[in-house]
């Protein structure tokens, strides 16, 4: 009887495991947008979907621009 009620211990461990890792996380959002003369690249490209620690953005210019600062 004490191993049944072990073994149904365990499997409400699990349970409760898994159902806490299926809760969704939290999101931020991120805007990215230029106003001319220039793009811009994400990685990684989904970044919005992804729970990622960090974004790497590059500001790209057209040809013909520097960016100044």
């Amino acid at each position: 009887m004490k191993k049944k009620r072990n073994i149904l211990i365990l499997l409400l461990f699990i349970l409760v495991f898994v159902l806490i890792s299926c809760l969704p996380q939290e999101l931020y959002s991120l805007v990215i947008s230029t106003d001319g003369n220039g793009r811009y690249s994400a990685d990684p490209e989904n970044y919005y979907a992804l729970n990622v620690p960090y974004i790497t953005v590059t500001a790209i210019p057209n040809d013909g621009y520097i960016f100044i600062h």
